[in-house]
């Protein structure tokens, strides 16, 4: 099954109200995967990596992560 995670980050400013999105796509897996991370991380499968996000180092997933993404769009927008 193809499968999406996002996010979406929003900044509340006077006058302005910035928005961001983040998305990070992959097909949910078969069976449960590695131990870093929570929640769907051991079944978000990334074909494109060939591991699930749990099986990610913590700081990979960061970089490629759905909220990473929408932060440092949003840290872009505010400067």
């Amino acid at each position: 099954f193809k499968s999406y995670s996002y996010d979406l980050v929003s900044f509340l400013l006077l006058r302005r109200d910035p928005m961001t999105r983040g998305v990070i796509e992959g097909v949910l897996a078969h069976e449960p995967k590695g131990s870093n991370g929570f929640g769907y991380d051991p079944i978000f499968y990334l074909p494109e990596r060939g591991c699930t996000t749990g099986e990610l180092e913590p700081e990979e997933k960061n970089r490629i992560s759905h909220r990473g993404i929408a932060l440092r769009k949003m840290v872009e927008k505010l400067k």
